[in-house]
C-alpha cells in the first residue's frame, strides 16, 4: 500500500468512517451513510494517481476531510497530506 493510501485510511478512520475489505475490494462509509466500493488495486504506489481521483470524489461528494494545508511533492507535480518532518 502506498503512502497516500495510508493516508486516506488513517483519514478515515479518524472521522469515523467504516471500512471493510473484501473480494471486490474495499467498501467504505461516511459517517452521512454514503458507501463505495473501490478496488483495493487503487490503494497501491503504482495507481496512486488513479487514487487521487477517488480521494477528490471522497472530499467533495462524502465530506472526507483531508489535512491542510498539503504539501507540494515535485515528483508528482501535485499536493500530498502535510509531512510532520
Amino acid at each position: 500500500m502506498g503512502e497516500l493510501g495510508i493516508a486516506i485510511l488513517l483519514a478515515m478512520r479518524d472521522q469515523g468512517w467504516l471500512i471493510a475489505f473484501h473480494e471486490e475490494g474495499m467498501t467504505t462509509v461516511s459517517p452521512g451513510g454514503a458507501a463505495r466500493t473501490v478496488p483495493t488495486s487503487l490503494l497501491g504506489p503504482e495507481n496512486e494517481w488513479k487514487l487521487r481521483y477517488v480521494l477528490m470524489a471522497w472530499i467533495a461528494v462524502d465530506g472526507l476531510a483531508w489535512p491542510w494545508p498539503p504539501d507540494h511533492d515535485e515528483l508528482i507535480r501535485g499536493e500530498v497530506p502535510p509531512s510532520d518532518g
